[in-house]
């Protein structure tokens, strides 16, 4: 079950874009043929069982190291 406070990785369509100021990272696939595109998310609210609000995370503060290290990718913080 998700809990306010929880971080999610959101991924990134072919047609769509990250947020002018998030933290983003980029995994290849076990292949090595695909690059992913991700941005961290934080949960703020919980609605029900399967529906929460979340807010983009836009700053590495108080961001646990595992979720930085997931599925070992590289990230960066986006400040445009």
């Amino acid at each position: 079950m998700r809990k306010v406070g929880d971080y999610e990785w959101n991924q990134v369509s072919v047609w769509d874009f990250t947020p002018a100021k998030c933290i983003e990272k980029f995994v290849k696939s076990d292949d090595g043929k695909h690059i992913f595109h991700y941005y961290l998310m934080r949960i703020t609210e919980i609605k029900s069982d399967n529906q929460w609000s979340v807010e983009t995370v836009k700053s590495l503060d108080n961001v646990p190291s595992d979720v930085l290290l997931w599925r070992n990718g590289s990230y960066k913080v986006k400040n445009a």
